[in-house]
């Protein structure tokens, strides 16, 4: 069975639009990706901040992000970078599809997909921290996509085209529900955090009560 031993850090370098930002973490949860990172100065955060809250926007989604001011920062002690960019460039290419079979077949270990700015992508001093490239299949009358839109379809494959990821989860699902005293909600959040690779503090709240459930304390009575 081929599985994503380690999602990715996302890294998005310069970023102008505010709302391609917080579009791109709001994403990260619903794929199961946890690290964003960008390389933009810590006014232009603020600033970005602002605009979002003007808006009414939930500028709290931007709150895990990690703020740096270069690259090499970003993707300090990753194994392997993959810029993204439709430029035609020395060193390995692979396309959405051909980077996660790629991905599958690495060693576990901390790894970045690195998004350029919503006008010019990577430059190439960028391209210079990456080991590898990838790009989006399209049309040539119109190779390039909004940068959230090409976020969502990086985490999508990301997500979707490793196999036994949604056999996995139905059968955790199935041995939680018939062996914890779980609600619905509660099911779905360890099998979230199973599937990420990382828990929430809510999730290993619940993954406390379950080995409470599941093993007494010596003494304790077990539960009904």
């Amino acid at each position: 069975m081929k599985w994503l031993a380690t999602p990715p850090r996302i890294v998005v370098v310069r970023p102008r639009n505010a709302d391609n930002l917080l579009a791109i973490a709001e994403s990260m949860a619903t794929f199961g990706l946890v690290e964003l990172v960008a390389v933009l100065s810590a006014q232009h955060l603020e600033t970005m901040r602002g605009v979002l809250l003007r808006h009414g926007a939930r500028a709290e989604g931007l709150a895990a992000l990690r703020r740096v001011d270069s690259v090499a920062e970003a993707v300090a002690g990753c194994g392997w970078v993959v810029g993204t960019t439709m430029r035609e460039v020395a060193g390995p290419r692979f396309s959405t599809r051909a980077l996660v079979d790629e991905a599958t077949t690495r060693p576990g270990g901390p790894w970045a997909l690195v998004f350029g700015a919503e006008t010019n992508g990577l430059r190439d001093e960028d391209l210079a921290h990456c080991d590898a490239v990838s790009f989006i299949p399209s049309a040539a009358a119109q190779p390039s996509l909004n940068l959230a839109q090409a976020f969502v379809l990086y985490a999508y494959e990301l997500w979707v085209a490793v196999p036994g990821r949604a056999s996995l989860a139905a059968s955790f699902r199935s041995s939680l529900q018939r062996h914890a005293q779980l609600d619905a909600d509660e099911v779905e959040h360890l099998v979230a955090s199973l599937i990420r690779g990382v828990s929430t503090e809510d999730e290993v709240a619940v993954w406390s009560s379950v080995f409470a459930a599941l093993w007494p304390a010596p003494g304790a009575s077990p539960p009904r």
